[in-house]
Parts: C-alpha cells; structure tokens; sequence
C-alpha cells in the first residue's frame, strides 16, 4: 500500500469520525477534572424537571477570540442539557450588542454591560458586552450575570436549575444562642446552602418557637462559647441518636489577645467536648504549626509586610470522600487536631502536610520567633473526620471559624474551599450530593507547591544548560551529517 492510498484512507477515517459525532453528539473530553462532561448530578436535576425550564442567554457577539470560544462552549454545554432534559429545556439565545433596545432588555433582566478589550494589529479597542443568562421555571427565576472564560459553567448553571426548580428544600437547622454565629455571619456560606436547603436558626428550648430539632435534615453545632445546661445536651444527643444528622465545628485552641500583653492561644472547655467524648470523638488540648502556612500582615513603619504564620496550616492532603471531592486546599486558624477512640466509621477527612507540628496550650505568640525544621515532626494530624453509626452521621472540625465571614465592618471574604468544605458537609450528611462533584469543577488555579532548594537549583542549572547542550547537540549532529556527505562525494569520484 503507497503512501497516497494510506493518505486517502486517514481521511476517509476522518471524515467519518466527523460525520459520526454530528449524527451522535460525540465529544471527547481529555480536560484533568471532565469539565466538558456533563455530571452525574447535572444529569439528575434535568431528569428531575417536571415543566419547560426556559433560559434566556445574552451573549454579545463579535468579542474577542477568548469570549467567541466560550460563547460556543456555552452554547454546546446548553445543548446537552436540553437533549439530556428530554426537551424541558428551551433556549433563546440574544445578541444584546445588536441594538440598543435588546441591550436596555438585558439590563431590565438584570444583566449587567461590561467592558473588554479586542486586540487589533495596530490598536485595542474596547467592547461593552454581555455574557450572562436567565433562567425561568414556572414562576420562580433566577439571573446568572456573567459567565466568564475560564471559569466554572456547568455548575453555576446547574445550581441555578436546582434552586428555582425544586422549591420544597429539606431544612438544615443552625443552632443559634450560646454565643454562636449567627447566618448573617456566614453570607458565603449561605448563598451556597440556599440552592438544596432552608437554613434556619433553631433553639434547644422546648418552649421556642422555632422549628423541632426533628424537622431538621441537619443540625449544624457552630463554635458555642456561652455555657450549655444538661437538658441542652440531651436534646443534641436525642437527636443525633434517632438517627440525626450533625455538623459540628469547635474550637479547642481560642485566642486571646491579653489586652496590652502578649497575645495567647488557650484551651477551652465545653460541655459539647463531654457529648463527643462519649462518640469517641475527642480535641487535643494542642496546636496545630505547619511550614505550608498562611501569611499575615505586620506593621513595618509606614507599611505593612507580609510574614508566613504557622498557626495558620493551609492543607492540601484530603481523603476519598464525597465531602473532600474536587478540594484544593483550606486554610485554618488555631486548629486543634481531632482524635478517636470509638467503633464506628472514622474517617480523617483533612490532614496536615508532612512538616507539621502542634504545640500544647496555652502557647505565647512571639512573632520574632525563629522557626526550624524541628518545629514540624509530625505529619498528617487530623484537622476533620467524619463518623458513621448506622444511620447516625456526625461530621467534626477542630476549629469554629473556618467557614465565617463575620459581620459588619469586620466582614471578609473566606477561601471558596472552605465554603465548599461546610456545604459539601451538609450534602453528605443529609444524603444529597448530587453538586458535590460540581463545586470544584472547572477551576484552573491550583495551589504552587514549594520546591525544596535542591530542586530550585536543578531547574535553575536546567534552564542555563539545556539550551546550549541541545544547540551543540544539532551542531554535532550537523558536522556529522556533513561529514558522510563528504565521504560519499569522495566514493562517488574514486
């Protein structure tokens, strides 16, 4: 067989390959997370549709070639779901750059313009546009306002569907008084929660008009420093033992900023530590350190200069789990590790890196302090666990803050992953997953992992004398080609 009929066979082989993935909707998705594959959870929600789920996409056209990629990958996403939704899903697709009519519509539909760039051969120019959708069930909508490149599509589509589509949502109870946060606290965290659950404040007092801990999917216990009465114990463990559902996040080590003294981390003792000593569930009266830590800002004159803070352990080691799927990485402040001496199913669900240490408490804060590697022996300490007994399930965090925004002026933004962390929690406890794979899917950051100085020296090196290897590697290569020339020459004339 030639050379041309190989040639024609490959792309008769191609031309079908084509052929076939028009007739068959064939795509191959080679991305590390299938971020172009519709989840078993998406394929759960469209199933689950009992009315026409109209969306409404306001794409501009003729952006960038980066927004012309997305728009058709949004676009072929959007496809799927209505072939997958059996046609309950229909699509109008809107080119608010058009005119000046459909641009005021977007906006009344509650599309924001933005603006940005397309590069030309000899000048930028900038663009106002629009790239969101909305999303109509029934009576119920819900706007999604900008669907940026390189970023999540499929799941904030999905929880978009989930949310206006399915409006009897299990209740998850957060147990309010006793000194714990309150939602307002936890904004991020409830914008989250909102699209599978009512989250509600409930009381332990009988008398209370909120709703019965039995109504509860779940109970989430968040950090309660004011002191708890035996009967408000008994509620808790009636509960979790006719088979509830409880999220627990405690701080053991609590800082103390000691007025004008030296700032301490301390032990604290509650009455929630006795309940969970009698699962087996226990809080070591130590401190977290890890060399893969967070960063705080300190006061230098006029600026303010960042300095790593090992009591603040960013982990990155996650097991197996539903509730860690798709994690990247958390980042603590004063948490202690979590042990078990029970029967049941434990499972460490969040480990420190392998340079980690802990300290016992009370510990004296001492910025000057000169860290070393003895100060982190230990590795993998457990930071989070889940516990199964039958149909009991309690999901346990040695540190109460991790997921709060604060209130007020105090209010900040918390790592995504540990939003995803508390909400992908409550779906394990309550038996409902179907957005856990979602949450972390299509997210292109990942975490920069520190090279050893041997390491940084060898890329270094590699970088200086690979180039020139190779270049006198082809010179060699050159010379010797030449050479056989040459002598070839030289056959030819004798």
């Amino acid at each position: 067989m030639n050379s041309t009929t190989k040639a024609g066979l490959f792309l008769l082989f191609l031309l079908l390959v084509y052929i076939a993935a028009g007739m068959f909707n064939l795509r191959l998705d080679f991305t590390s997370d299938k971020r172009y594959t519709l989840s078993e959870g998406t394929k759960e929600v469209l199933v689950g549709l009992e009315d026409p789920l109209t969306v409404k996409a306001y794409f501009s056209e003729g952006l960038n070639a980066e927004f012309e990629n997305h728009r058709r990958e949004v676009l072929n996403l959007l496809q799927e779901y209505r072939e997958l939704a059996g046609g309950n899903v229909e699509i109008e697709v809107i080119n608010p750059s058009e005119s000046e009519e459909l641009a005021n519509s977007a906006q009344e539909a509650g599309i924001p313009p933005f603006q940005t760039g397309s590069q030309g051969r000899d000048k930028l120019e900038l663009q106002v546009a629009y790239f969101g959708m909305v999303l109509e069930y029934a009576d119920q909508k819900e706007v999604i306002q900008v669907l940026q490149p390189n970023q999540p599509i499929e799941y904030p589509i999905t929880k978009a569907i989930k949310k206006i589509a399915f409006p009897n949502k299990p209740v998850v109870g957060l147990l309010s008084g006793y000194g714990s946060p309150s939602i307002k606290s936890i904004p991020q965290a409830n914008q989250e929660v909102l699209i599978n659950y009512q989250l509600q404040e409930v009381s332990l007092n009988s008398d209370s008009t909120s709703i019965p801990l039995a109504n509860c999917a779940v109970l989430a216990v968040i950090n309660p420093t004011d002191s708890m009465s035996a009967a408000d114990i008994k509620a808790i463990d009636s509960y979790y033992e006719n088979g509830g559902k409880v999220f627990v996040a405690y701080s053991k080590a609590a800082l103390n900023q000691g007025g004008q003294g030296m700032p301490t981390i301390e032990a604290r003792n509650h009455a929630l530590e006795t309940w969970l000593s009698q699962k087996g569930i226990g809080f070591e009266s130590n401190v977290i350190t890890d060399a893969m830590a967070g960063e705080i800002m300190i006061p230098q004159g006029f600026f303010q200069i960042p300095m790593r803070f090992h009591y603040f352990p960013i982990s990155e080691r996650f097991a197996q789990h539903p509730i860690t799927a798709d994690l990247k990485g958390m980042i603590f402040q004063f948490i202690a590790p979590v042990n078990y001496s029970g029967q049941g199913v434990f499972t460490p669900l969040i480990l420190s890196s392998q340079q980690s240490g802990k300290e016992p408490l009370p510990v004296y804060i001492n910025l000057d302090r000169q860290w070393t590697e003895g100060d982190f022996k230990e590795n993998g300490l457990v930071m989070a666990a889940a516990l199964e007994e039958g149909e009991k399930r309690l999901v346990v965090v040695g540190n109460g803050d991790f997921f709060l925004n604060g209130e007020g002026q105090q209010q900040q933004q918390i790592n995504p992953d540990n939003v995803n962390f508390f909400v992908n929690s409550l779906d394990w406890l309550a038996g409902n997953t179907s957005l856990v794979e979602l949450r972390g899917k299509g997210y292109t950051s990942v975490p920069i992992k520190k090279l050893e100085e041997s390491q940084v020296r060898l890329y270094r090196y590699a970088n200086f004398l690979l180039p020139i290897l190779l270049l006198l590697g082809y010179r060699v290569m050159r010379y010797q080609a030449a050479s056989r020339k040459r002598n070839k020459w030289k056959e030819m004339v004798l």
